[in-house]
């Protein structure tokens, strides 16, 4: 049922979104306008709510089209122009700021490289093919390994050029490093510098963040949650393989994170089924020496 509240609500979020939607409307606008907003939040926090408004649209959005198909009348009788729940950056400031999630599709393993530049969006699937994760053009790859704590990044081919491993605080950071590039953990933002300047700096030498190549962060929307989202900030110019290269390591990041815990949830309900089973026993052992 489309209710007054619905249409209201429905009217607000494409306000926070700058959407203007017309009475015959497809998924596609819809989509371009949110990853617009995505790339224009002055923060992290502020993208997590762009991410709750997008994925609230996207998933009523059958919904909303019948509304606007059959109710438009009702629907543009509000104005537009209500404040912004989230804080806003430039286009200008917003250049090299690229968003890598899998939220919008709301499916553990279909994640995606998102931004927007001029008026053009991108918008690239990180395929999951065999527990391998890559970008169209495939000339590297994550996957799994036997460690619930790291993956590795191979190069087309096969060749492995990193460990990426998850510490004990939850880190991200690389091992057995072949690239031209370092992670450093820096309160939850990892920064990324050329390996050839971290490997030169004296003991107890300050890094210079000038030479900051990327940055990115990244968080579960939810404590329990299977959805992530990260925000990957390039400085510096880049060619296509490095990219790449830097989306797949900004991905590993959660990919590794939520495999981990998976792992661990399975142990804990197997040594819990061992505990229930074990008290079982021990029970129907006592009644039996009763009798």
């Amino acid at each position: 049922m489309i209710t007054k509240r619905f249409i209201e609500n429905v009217h607000y979020y494409f306000d926070q979104l700058d959407f203007r939607p017309k009475k015959t409307e497809d998924l596609e606008n819809l989509y371009s306008s949110i990853i617009k907003a995505l790339v224009h939040t002055a923060s992290f926090k502020d993208a997590r709510i762009v991410i709750q408004i997008g994925t609230y649209c996207l998933k009523h959005f059958n919904k909303i089209a019948k509304m606007l198909r059959n109710k438009y009348d009702i629907y543009d009788i509000y104005e537009y122009g209500a404040k912004k729940s989230y804080q806003t950056i430039s286009s200008e400031e917003a250049q090299g700021t690229y968003f890598i999630t899998n939220a919008l599709t709301r499916k553990e393993n279909k994640i995606e490289f998102l931004g927007y530049i001029g008026d053009n969006v991108i918008t690239h699937l990180i395929v999951n093919s065999f527990k391998r994760y890559y970008l169209s053009t495939h000339s590297y790859y994550i996957s799994f390994t036997s460690s619930s704590k790291k993956m590795k990044l191979h190069d087309g081919k096969n060749k492995c050029m990193c460990d990426i491993v998850l510490s004990e605080d939850d880190e991200i950071y690389l091992k057995n490093n072949k690239l031209s590039i370092e992670l450093i953990d820096n309160d939850g933002f990892i920064e990324i510098y050329n390996r050839d300047y971290i490997s030169k700096l004296k003991d107890k030498e300050d890094i210079n963040r000038e030479e900051m190549l990327a940055e990115f962060c990244w968080d579960l929307l939810e404590s329990d949650s299977k959805l992530a989202i990260s925000r990957l900030t390039i400085y510096q110019g880049f060619d296509l393989e490095d990219i790449e290269v830097i989306v797949l390591l900004t991905a590993s990041a959660f990919l590794l994170f939520n495999h981990h815990l998976k792992i661990e949830r399975k142990r804990d309900y197997r040594r819990t089924m061992f505990t229930i089973a074990a008290i079982s026993g021990v029970r129907n052992y006592n009644r039996i020496t009763r009798r």
